[in-house]
């Protein structure tokens, strides 16, 4: 019998777009001389480029290459000298013009769709999609526009191990639980409780999500809780508490209290319910759920998942790849040429921190 041969894997929708956007590139920058000139134009057009000797500004080209003469104390230097490009390989330059072109039409792409569509290989993509993400992390907007957020806070995206993750542990082994100044304060109500037949008062302080559920509560509901509350017991101990109360009146308000969230049962075993119990939230448990939703769909269906090593890059890429309105065309090519170098080291030893920074814009709903 014959086999069957596979059919060959369908490409993407994504792909395709990037496949049509490198035939058009490609027509635009035929030649590595011609992406050179293009960028040596915008680093001269920008007033980016200065000369190391006597940091004027005025040059001219000694070659279709890199050379570049100064003509104010006549220092030759290359004109990627001092710049985000500096010992990049020539080879390598068209494929960073071109990755910053897909970045500032807010394509979403993984380091291996990249590479597949360029001529580098899956490790140098993936390293100049960090390079490019170090530079915007290292030049964030203003305060009022930044989050902070807790690493736990994403802990969905982090599937990937790094150098920082402990031997034999899962890659959340990196996350660290929040310190008390990584927490927010939780909002809370009071409510104090008397118990008739013995005159003792209780104060409970509850979330203020439950307010409007407290005020619906009788008197003899909260003499339930209160009971449980100090002394967990089982329910026919608690009816002995009740002693004047018919059993299923007990029956009933408690399973009140246990609808409404205030208390919980184990079989039979009753105890106050751990969520009627204020807590401290992480530092960006407030973050706008459709941004969140948001940078997570594009953490795992673009990449995956991630690393918490390099977490903070990622934030920064899906900001890059969804605020067309801050992002417009030109302005990420002006960061990176306008950003002194990146190097492989750099990228090497960067840890992201347990408290994130995310650029707080409104971000559309994430079906």
């Amino acid at each position: 019998m014959k086999n069957k041969s596979k059919k060959p894997s369908e490409i993407s929708d994504n792909e395709k777009l990037i496949a049509l956007r490198r035939k058009s590139f490609d027509k635009t920058f035929v030649s590595i001389e011609s992406g050179e000139a293009y960028l040596y134009k915008m680093l001269t057009d920008k007033q980016i480029l200065r000369c190391l000797n006597c940091f004027k500004q005025t040059f001219v080209r000694c070659d279709n290459k890199r050379k570049i003469l100064c003509l104010s104390c006549g220092r030759k230097q290359s004109f990627t000298t001092g710049t985000f490009l500096e010992d990049t390989r020539r080879a390598s330059t068209l494929e960073y013009l071109f990755l910053v072109t897909l970045l500032e039409e807010g394509l979403q792409f993984s380091a291996s769709e990249f590479s597949r569509h360029s001529t580098v290989a899956y490790s140098t993509s993936l390293n100049m999609l960090k390079k490019c993400a170090f530079v915007i992390v290292q030049s964030f907007p203003s305060e009022d526009e930044l989050k902070l957020v807790h690493c736990t806070e994403i802990e969905k995206a982090i599937a990937r191990r790094s150098s920082e993750t402990p031997a034999r542990a899962h890659p959340k082994a990196e996350q660290q639980e929040p310190s008390p100044e990584e927490t927010i304060p939780p909002k809370t109500i009071t409510k104090q409780i008397t118990i008739e037949s013995t005159g003792e008062v209780f104060s409970y302080e509850f979330p203020e999500i439950l307010e409007k559920e407290l005020a619906e509560l009788t008197t003899q509901h909260l003499e339930i809780f209160a009971t449980i509350a100090e002394n967990p017991c089982y329910f026919d101990d608690l009816c002995a508490r009740f002693k004047d109360e018919w059993s299923m009146d007990v029956a009933i308000k408690q399973s009140t209290l246990e609808v409404v969230g205030l208390v919980a049962r184990r079989l039979d075993y009753l105890y106050r319910h751990p969520n009627s119990i204020p807590k401290a939230k992480a530092i960006g448990a407030d973050l706008d759920p459709n941004l969140r939703k948001s940078i997570l769909s594009f953490i795992l269906e673009v990449f995956g998942g991630i690393s918490q090593k390099a977490s903070q890059l990622y934030i920064a890429l899906h900001w890059i790849c969804n605020d067309r309105e801050y992002w417009s065309q030109g302005k990420l090519l002006h960061k990176i040429l306008a950003s002194p170098p990146v190097t492989d080291s750099d990228i090497r030893s960067y840890v992201s921190p347990q408290v994130l920074t995310v650029v707080n814009r409104k971000a559309s709903a994430v079906a």
